[in-house]
Protein backbone atom coordinates (compact mmCIF):
# COMPACT_ATOMS: atom_id res chain seq x y z
CA UNK A 1 0.00 0.00 0.00
CA UNK A 2 2.56 2.21 0.96
CA UNK A 3 4.89 1.82 -2.52
CA UNK A 4 1.46 2.40 -4.45
CA UNK A 5 1.24 5.69 -2.66
CA UNK A 6 4.71 6.83 -2.81
CA UNK A 7 3.93 5.98 -6.89
CA UNK A 8 0.69 7.72 -7.20
CA UNK A 9 3.10 11.08 -5.64
CA UNK A 10 5.26 10.65 -8.26
CA UNK A 11 3.36 10.74 -11.38
CA UNK A 12 1.20 13.53 -9.95
CA UNK A 13 3.64 15.85 -9.48
CA UNK A 14 6.04 15.05 -11.83
CA UNK A 15 6.21 17.90 -14.83
CA UNK A 16 4.91 15.54 -17.47
CA UNK A 17 1.44 15.53 -15.36
CA UNK A 18 1.81 18.91 -13.63
CA UNK A 19 1.11 20.95 -16.69
CA UNK A 20 0.51 18.12 -19.61
CA UNK A 21 1.37 20.44 -23.06
CA UNK A 22 -0.54 18.87 -26.17
CA UNK A 23 -1.97 19.30 -29.78
CA UNK A 24 -6.18 18.73 -30.38
CA UNK A 25 -7.10 17.90 -33.76
CA UNK A 26 -6.78 19.69 -37.31
CA UNK A 27 -9.79 21.62 -38.29
CA UNK A 28 -9.68 22.35 -42.06
CA UNK A 29 -11.88 24.47 -43.99
CA UNK A 30 -11.06 24.54 -47.33
CA UNK A 31 -11.56 21.97 -50.48
CA UNK A 32 -9.86 20.90 -52.58
CA UNK A 33 -8.27 23.00 -55.34
CA UNK A 34 -7.97 25.87 -52.87
CA UNK A 35 -5.40 27.48 -50.77
CA UNK A 36 -5.30 24.98 -47.77
CA UNK A 37 -6.41 26.85 -44.26
CA UNK A 38 -6.74 24.87 -41.47
CA UNK A 39 -5.72 25.28 -37.17
CA UNK A 40 -4.14 22.96 -34.79
CA UNK A 41 -5.45 23.91 -31.26
CA UNK A 42 -3.27 24.06 -28.58
CA UNK A 43 -3.60 22.48 -25.55
CA UNK A 44 -2.38 23.36 -22.07
CA UNK A 45 0.12 25.31 -23.08
CA UNK A 46 1.41 28.21 -20.72
CA UNK A 47 2.45 31.45 -21.55
CA UNK A 48 6.43 30.89 -21.39
CA UNK A 49 5.51 27.72 -24.16
CA UNK A 50 4.06 29.79 -26.13
CA UNK A 51 6.94 32.41 -26.00
CA UNK A 52 9.13 29.91 -26.44
CA UNK A 53 7.28 27.87 -29.16
CA UNK A 54 8.21 27.10 -32.25
CA UNK A 55 6.35 25.19 -35.07
CA UNK A 56 8.26 23.41 -38.14
CA UNK A 57 7.68 20.59 -41.08
CA UNK A 58 9.71 17.38 -39.78
CA UNK A 59 12.92 17.07 -41.64
CA UNK A 60 13.29 14.02 -44.24
CA UNK A 61 15.25 12.09 -41.59
CA UNK A 62 12.33 12.06 -39.35
CA UNK A 63 9.81 11.52 -42.13
CA UNK A 64 12.01 8.41 -43.19
CA UNK A 65 12.17 7.07 -39.87
CA UNK A 66 8.30 7.27 -39.35
CA UNK A 67 7.61 4.99 -42.69
CA UNK A 68 5.91 8.54 -44.35
CA UNK A 69 6.44 9.96 -47.71
CA UNK A 70 7.97 13.47 -48.07
CA UNK A 71 6.55 14.87 -51.43
CA UNK A 72 7.58 18.24 -52.14
CA UNK A 73 3.99 19.55 -51.66
CA UNK A 74 4.60 19.62 -48.21
CA UNK A 75 7.19 22.01 -48.44
CA UNK A 76 4.74 24.59 -49.61
CA UNK A 77 2.67 24.48 -46.21
CA UNK A 78 3.28 27.37 -43.51
CA UNK A 79 2.86 26.91 -39.92
CA UNK A 80 2.02 29.90 -37.58
CA UNK A 81 1.67 30.44 -34.24
CA UNK A 82 -1.53 32.89 -33.77
CA UNK A 83 -2.40 34.17 -30.10
CA UNK A 84 -5.84 34.42 -28.93
CA UNK A 85 -7.13 38.31 -27.58
CA UNK A 86 -10.02 36.54 -26.40
CA UNK A 87 -11.02 33.45 -23.88
CA UNK A 88 -10.77 31.14 -27.06
CA UNK A 89 -7.67 29.04 -26.67
CA UNK A 90 -4.50 29.41 -28.86
CA UNK A 91 -3.76 27.30 -32.01
CA UNK A 92 -1.20 26.93 -34.80
CA UNK A 93 -2.63 28.00 -38.41
CA UNK A 94 -1.72 25.47 -41.49
CA UNK A 95 -1.81 27.05 -44.33
CA UNK A 96 -0.53 27.55 -47.98
CA UNK A 97 -0.24 30.56 -50.60
CA UNK A 98 -0.83 28.23 -53.61
CA UNK A 99 -4.35 26.20 -54.30
CA UNK A 100 -4.05 22.52 -53.12
CA UNK A 101 -4.26 19.91 -55.80
CA UNK A 102 -3.72 16.72 -53.62
CA UNK A 103 -6.23 14.96 -52.38
CA UNK A 104 -4.41 13.66 -49.00
CA UNK A 105 -1.72 15.27 -47.19
CA UNK A 106 0.25 13.28 -44.67
CA UNK A 107 2.91 15.04 -42.83
CA UNK A 108 4.38 15.74 -39.48
CA UNK A 109 5.05 18.81 -37.35
CA UNK A 110 7.61 19.34 -35.25
CA UNK A 111 6.60 21.43 -32.23
CA UNK A 112 9.52 22.70 -29.44
CA UNK A 113 9.70 24.75 -26.80
CA UNK A 114 11.78 25.44 -23.50
CA UNK A 115 10.95 22.19 -21.94
CA UNK A 116 10.34 19.38 -24.56
CA UNK A 117 9.66 18.77 -28.14
CA UNK A 118 6.05 16.98 -29.53
CA UNK A 119 6.54 15.30 -33.07
CA UNK A 120 2.75 14.60 -34.33
CA UNK A 121 1.60 13.11 -37.23
CA UNK A 122 -1.37 14.51 -39.44
CA UNK A 123 -3.51 13.50 -42.58
CA UNK A 124 -5.68 15.56 -44.14
CA UNK A 125 -8.86 14.88 -46.79
CA UNK A 126 -9.33 17.66 -49.35
CA UNK A 127 -13.08 17.09 -50.94
CA UNK A 128 -14.02 18.38 -53.89
CA UNK A 129 -15.51 22.01 -53.84
CA UNK A 130 -18.54 20.20 -55.73
CA UNK A 131 -20.12 18.38 -52.70
CA UNK A 132 -22.89 20.30 -50.79
CA UNK A 133 -21.18 20.44 -47.51
CA UNK A 134 -23.83 21.41 -44.60
CA UNK A 135 -20.76 22.76 -42.93
CA UNK A 136 -18.08 23.78 -44.49
CA UNK A 137 -15.35 22.70 -41.63
CA UNK A 138 -14.28 19.17 -42.08
CA UNK A 139 -12.30 17.55 -39.19
CA UNK A 140 -9.51 15.93 -40.83
CA UNK A 141 -8.42 11.83 -39.17
CA UNK A 142 -5.60 12.40 -36.84
CA UNK A 143 -3.25 9.29 -36.19
CA UNK A 144 -2.10 8.97 -32.51
CA UNK A 145 -1.49 6.08 -30.02
CA UNK A 146 -4.40 6.49 -28.33
CA UNK A 147 -7.69 5.66 -30.91
CA UNK A 148 -11.05 6.69 -31.00
CA UNK A 149 -13.55 4.66 -31.80
CA UNK A 150 -17.44 5.78 -32.88
CA UNK A 151 -19.72 2.91 -31.65
CA UNK A 152 -22.68 4.67 -33.97
CA UNK A 153 -22.95 1.91 -37.50
CA UNK A 154 -22.78 3.66 -40.46
CA UNK A 155 -22.41 2.69 -44.50
CA UNK A 156 -20.18 4.69 -46.58
CA UNK A 157 -22.57 6.14 -49.68
CA UNK A 158 -21.43 6.60 -53.18
CA UNK A 159 -20.42 9.86 -53.55
CA UNK A 160 -19.65 11.53 -57.50
CA UNK A 161 -16.18 13.14 -57.52
CA UNK A 162 -15.87 16.21 -60.51
CA UNK A 163 -14.26 14.67 -63.59
CA UNK A 164 -13.16 17.72 -64.80
CA UNK A 165 -10.95 18.57 -62.22
CA UNK A 166 -7.76 17.55 -62.76
CA UNK A 167 -5.02 16.16 -60.19
CA UNK A 168 -1.44 16.23 -61.28
CA UNK A 169 -0.23 14.02 -57.98
CA UNK A 170 -1.03 12.49 -54.87
CA UNK A 171 0.69 10.82 -51.77
CA UNK A 172 -0.52 7.71 -51.78
CA UNK A 173 -2.04 5.79 -48.32
CA UNK A 174 0.17 3.21 -46.40
CA UNK A 175 -2.66 0.60 -46.99
CA UNK A 176 -2.73 0.82 -50.95
CA UNK A 177 0.07 -1.83 -52.07
CA UNK A 178 -0.39 -1.77 -55.88
CA UNK A 179 -2.56 -4.94 -56.13
CA UNK A 180 -4.81 -4.66 -53.69
CA UNK A 181 -6.18 -1.86 -51.01
CA UNK A 182 -7.06 -2.65 -47.16
CA UNK A 183 -8.46 -3.64 -44.70
CA UNK A 184 -11.21 -0.81 -45.54
CA UNK A 185 -12.70 0.93 -43.27
CA UNK A 186 -16.31 2.71 -42.67
CA UNK A 187 -14.72 5.85 -43.47
CA UNK A 188 -14.35 4.78 -46.86
CA UNK A 189 -15.98 4.99 -50.13
CA UNK A 190 -15.95 3.24 -53.53
CA UNK A 191 -15.32 6.42 -55.68
CA UNK A 192 -12.51 7.22 -53.31
CA UNK A 193 -10.69 4.12 -53.56
CA UNK A 194 -11.32 4.06 -57.72
CA UNK A 195 -9.66 7.62 -57.73
CA UNK A 196 -6.38 6.89 -55.91
CA UNK A 197 -6.17 3.06 -57.11
CA UNK A 198 -6.83 3.66 -61.26
CA UNK A 199 -3.67 2.96 -62.62
CA UNK A 200 -4.06 5.89 -65.50
CA UNK A 201 -6.01 9.00 -65.63
CA UNK A 202 -7.41 7.88 -69.20
CA UNK A 203 -9.66 5.29 -67.05
CA UNK A 204 -13.02 6.50 -66.33
CA UNK A 205 -13.74 6.52 -62.77
CA UNK A 206 -16.66 4.12 -63.51
CA UNK A 207 -14.81 1.87 -65.42
CA UNK A 208 -12.46 1.84 -61.80
CA UNK A 209 -15.56 1.35 -59.49
CA UNK A 210 -17.02 -1.74 -61.78
CA UNK A 211 -13.87 -3.30 -62.04
CA UNK A 212 -13.54 -2.93 -58.41
CA UNK A 213 -16.98 -4.26 -57.11
CA UNK A 214 -17.16 -7.05 -59.77
CA UNK A 215 -13.61 -8.47 -58.35
CA UNK A 216 -14.77 -8.15 -55.01
CA UNK A 217 -18.28 -9.16 -54.97
CA UNK A 218 -18.41 -10.26 -51.14
CA UNK A 219 -17.09 -6.76 -49.58
CA UNK A 220 -20.55 -5.24 -51.06
CA UNK A 221 -23.79 -4.85 -49.38
CA UNK A 222 -26.74 -6.54 -51.05
CA UNK A 223 -24.53 -6.49 -54.05
CA UNK A 224 -24.13 -2.70 -54.46
CA UNK A 225 -21.44 -0.29 -54.67
CA UNK A 226 -22.61 2.33 -52.21
CA UNK A 227 -22.41 -0.64 -49.12
CA UNK A 228 -18.75 -1.02 -48.91
CA UNK A 229 -17.47 -2.87 -45.45
CA UNK A 230 -15.20 -2.77 -43.03
CA UNK A 231 -12.17 -4.83 -42.86
CA UNK A 232 -12.00 -5.78 -46.39
CA UNK A 233 -8.93 -6.43 -48.34
CA UNK A 234 -9.84 -5.76 -51.96
CA UNK A 235 -8.24 -7.04 -54.99
CA UNK A 236 -7.25 -4.37 -58.01
CA UNK A 237 -7.57 -5.77 -61.21
CA UNK A 238 -5.23 -5.07 -63.91
CA UNK A 239 -5.17 -2.06 -66.42
CA UNK A 240 -6.11 -4.76 -69.00
CA UNK A 241 -8.89 -6.20 -67.24
CA UNK A 242 -9.99 -2.60 -66.46
CA UNK A 243 -9.92 -1.77 -69.75
CA UNK A 244 -12.30 -4.41 -71.05
CA UNK A 245 -15.44 -2.99 -69.23
CA UNK A 246 -17.70 -1.10 -71.54
CA UNK A 247 -17.75 2.79 -70.11
CA UNK A 248 -21.23 2.66 -71.52
CA UNK A 249 -21.81 -0.25 -69.46
CA UNK A 250 -20.20 0.74 -66.57
CA UNK A 251 -21.84 4.10 -66.17
CA UNK A 252 -25.36 2.67 -66.50
CA UNK A 253 -24.27 0.32 -63.98
CA UNK A 254 -23.26 3.26 -61.58
CA UNK A 255 -26.28 5.42 -62.05
CA UNK A 256 -28.67 2.16 -61.59
CA UNK A 257 -26.80 1.32 -58.42
CA UNK A 258 -26.88 4.55 -57.76
CA UNK A 259 -30.64 4.99 -57.83
CA UNK A 260 -31.36 1.58 -56.25
CA UNK A 261 -29.34 2.89 -53.08
CA UNK A 262 -30.82 5.80 -52.99
CA UNK A 263 -34.43 5.00 -52.85
CA UNK A 264 -35.81 2.77 -55.54
CA UNK A 265 -36.01 0.15 -52.83
CA UNK A 266 -34.62 -3.77 -53.07
CA UNK A 267 -37.88 -4.99 -55.01
CA UNK A 268 -37.56 -8.09 -56.76
CA UNK A 269 -38.61 -7.93 -60.83
CA UNK A 270 -41.07 -9.85 -61.81
CA UNK A 271 -40.93 -11.90 -65.21
CA UNK A 272 -40.79 -10.49 -68.25
CA UNK A 273 -43.81 -10.63 -70.86
CA UNK A 274 -43.09 -9.73 -74.47
CA UNK A 275 -45.99 -7.34 -76.09
CA UNK A 276 -46.65 -10.15 -78.91
CA UNK A 277 -47.72 -12.18 -76.22
CA UNK A 278 -49.56 -9.94 -74.78
CA UNK A 279 -51.30 -9.62 -78.15
CA UNK A 280 -52.08 -12.96 -78.62
CA UNK A 281 -53.49 -13.30 -75.50
CA UNK A 282 -55.62 -10.07 -75.86
CA UNK A 283 -56.94 -11.79 -79.14
CA UNK A 284 -57.61 -15.25 -77.58
CA UNK A 285 -59.73 -13.44 -75.35
CA UNK A 286 -61.91 -11.31 -77.48
CA UNK A 287 -62.52 -14.87 -79.79
CA UNK A 288 -64.00 -16.21 -76.76
CA UNK A 289 -65.98 -13.69 -75.58
CA UNK A 290 -67.30 -13.34 -79.88
CA UNK A 291 -68.22 -16.75 -79.38
CA UNK A 292 -69.92 -16.68 -76.21
CA UNK A 293 -71.98 -13.85 -77.11
CA UNK A 294 -73.40 -15.88 -80.23
CA UNK A 295 -74.04 -18.91 -77.88
CA UNK A 296 -76.35 -16.68 -76.18
CA UNK A 297 -78.22 -15.29 -78.92
CA UNK A 298 -78.87 -18.54 -81.01
CA UNK A 299 -79.63 -20.63 -77.83
CA UNK A 300 -82.46 -20.39 -75.43
CA UNK A 301 -81.45 -18.71 -72.33
CA UNK A 302 -83.10 -20.09 -69.32
CA UNK A 303 -80.84 -18.31 -66.68
CA UNK A 304 -80.96 -20.61 -63.02
CA UNK A 305 -80.20 -19.72 -59.50
CA UNK A 306 -78.34 -22.19 -58.04
CA UNK A 307 -76.51 -22.32 -54.27
CA UNK A 308 -73.05 -24.23 -55.11
CA UNK A 309 -70.94 -25.23 -52.41
CA UNK A 310 -66.72 -23.47 -52.36
CA UNK A 311 -64.30 -25.91 -54.05
CA UNK A 312 -61.08 -26.39 -53.33
CA UNK A 313 -60.08 -24.04 -56.44
CA UNK A 314 -62.10 -21.52 -55.58
CA UNK A 315 -60.04 -21.57 -51.73
CA UNK A 316 -57.33 -21.60 -53.62
CA UNK A 317 -57.60 -18.79 -55.99
CA UNK A 318 -59.29 -17.16 -52.64
CA UNK A 319 -56.09 -17.77 -51.22
CA UNK A 320 -53.39 -16.38 -54.42
CA UNK A 321 -55.60 -13.49 -54.84
CA UNK A 322 -54.08 -12.17 -50.97
CA UNK A 323 -51.21 -10.59 -51.15
CA UNK A 324 -48.91 -12.32 -49.19
CA UNK A 325 -46.36 -10.83 -47.14
CA UNK A 326 -42.75 -11.66 -49.33
CA UNK A 327 -39.53 -12.71 -47.84
CA UNK A 328 -37.52 -10.52 -49.42
CA UNK A 329 -37.76 -8.21 -47.12
CA UNK A 330 -36.74 -10.24 -44.04
CA UNK A 331 -33.76 -11.73 -45.82
CA UNK A 332 -33.02 -8.57 -46.53
CA UNK A 333 -33.15 -7.37 -43.02
CA UNK A 334 -31.62 -10.51 -41.73
CA UNK A 335 -28.41 -9.95 -44.16
CA UNK A 336 -28.07 -6.45 -43.09
CA UNK A 337 -28.44 -7.11 -39.27
CA UNK A 338 -25.35 -9.88 -39.86
CA UNK A 339 -23.16 -7.47 -42.13
CA UNK A 340 -23.72 -5.08 -38.75
CA UNK A 341 -22.46 -7.62 -35.97
CA UNK A 342 -19.93 -8.94 -38.23
CA UNK A 343 -18.39 -4.68 -38.73
CA UNK A 344 -18.97 -3.97 -34.96
CA UNK A 345 -17.11 -7.29 -34.26
CA UNK A 346 -14.20 -6.55 -36.10
CA UNK A 347 -14.23 -3.15 -34.70
CA UNK A 348 -13.88 -4.78 -31.25
CA UNK A 349 -11.44 -7.22 -32.36
CA UNK A 350 -9.59 -3.64 -33.25
CA UNK A 351 -10.20 -1.69 -30.22
CA UNK A 352 -8.91 -4.84 -27.97
CA UNK A 353 -5.70 -4.65 -29.91
CA UNK A 354 -5.22 -0.91 -29.19
CA UNK A 355 -5.90 -1.77 -25.80
CA UNK A 356 -3.54 -4.29 -25.48
CA UNK A 357 -0.81 -2.46 -27.28
CA UNK A 358 -1.69 0.54 -24.99
CA UNK A 359 -0.82 -1.74 -22.28
CA UNK A 360 2.04 -2.72 -23.33
CA UNK A 361 3.86 0.59 -23.90
CA UNK A 362 2.50 1.70 -20.11
CA UNK A 363 4.54 -1.48 -18.73
CA UNK A 364 7.96 -0.16 -19.20
CA UNK A 365 6.84 2.79 -17.22
CA UNK A 366 5.36 1.66 -14.84
CA UNK A 367 8.90 -0.62 -14.24
CA UNK A 368 10.87 2.66 -14.41
CA UNK A 369 8.46 4.21 -11.57
CA UNK A 370 9.60 0.69 -9.33
CA UNK A 371 13.23 1.73 -10.03
CA UNK A 372 12.92 4.98 -9.01
CA UNK A 373 10.50 4.74 -6.16
CA UNK A 374 12.78 1.65 -4.84
CA UNK A 375 16.10 4.06 -5.42
CA UNK A 376 13.87 7.07 -3.42
CA UNK A 377 13.21 4.24 -0.89
CA UNK A 378 16.67 3.50 -0.04
CA UNK A 379 17.71 7.11 -0.04
CA UNK A 380 15.39 7.78 3.08
CA UNK A 381 16.31 5.39 4.72
CA UNK A 382 20.23 6.15 4.33
CA UNK A 383 18.95 9.59 5.32
CA UNK A 384 17.50 7.53 8.49
CA UNK A 385 20.28 5.76 9.27
CA UNK A 386 22.39 8.76 9.56
CA UNK A 387 20.27 10.41 11.73
CA UNK A 388 20.31 7.69 13.76
CA UNK A 389 23.86 7.23 14.29
CA UNK A 390 24.17 11.41 14.13
CA UNK A 391 21.82 10.94 17.98
CA UNK A 392 23.74 8.36 19.35
CA UNK A 393 26.84 10.36 18.50
CA UNK A 394 25.56 13.57 20.32
CA UNK A 395 24.61 11.68 23.72
CA UNK A 396 27.87 9.94 23.88
CA UNK A 397 29.18 13.51 23.85
CA UNK A 398 27.26 14.67 25.93
CA UNK A 399 27.48 11.71 28.44
CA UNK A 400 31.86 12.31 28.28
CA UNK A 401 31.15 15.94 28.91
CA UNK A 402 28.91 15.42 31.78
CA UNK A 403 32.02 13.06 33.09
CA UNK A 404 34.47 15.13 32.82
CA UNK A 405 32.33 17.77 34.95
CA UNK A 406 32.01 15.23 37.69
CA UNK A 407 35.54 14.28 37.83
CA UNK A 408 36.57 17.79 38.00
CA UNK A 409 34.21 18.49 41.18
CA UNK A 410 35.73 15.61 42.57
CA UNK A 411 39.28 16.80 42.41
CA UNK A 412 37.96 20.00 43.68
CA UNK A 413 36.33 18.53 46.73
CA UNK A 414 39.66 16.64 47.68
CA UNK A 415 41.79 19.45 47.34
CA UNK A 416 39.60 21.38 49.97
CA UNK A 417 39.29 18.13 52.37
CA UNK A 418 42.98 18.13 52.41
Amino acid sequence: MKKIFYLLILILFSPAYVNAFGLGDVVVGTALNEPLEGRIELLSASPDELDSLAVTLADGETFTKAGIDRPFILSKLRFDLVRSTDSRPDYIRVSSQLPIQEPFLNFLIEVSWINGRILREYTILLDPPSYDFRSKINRAESQQTIIEYDDSTEISTYKQPNEDEEIKSYTPRTNYTGKDYGPTVRQDTLSEIAYKTRPDRSINLDQMMMAIFRANPQAFINQNINGLKGGYVLQIPDENVIREIDLREAKAAVRSQHAVWSGAGFEEEGPVVEESEIASDAAEVDVDEDKAMESINTDSYNPELRLVAPSDDTEESQETGVNKPTKSNDLLLAEETIETLTQENFELKARLKELESLVEKLQPLLSLKDDELAAYQVQLSNEADETVISTEDEAAFEEATEDEAAFEEATEDEAAFE
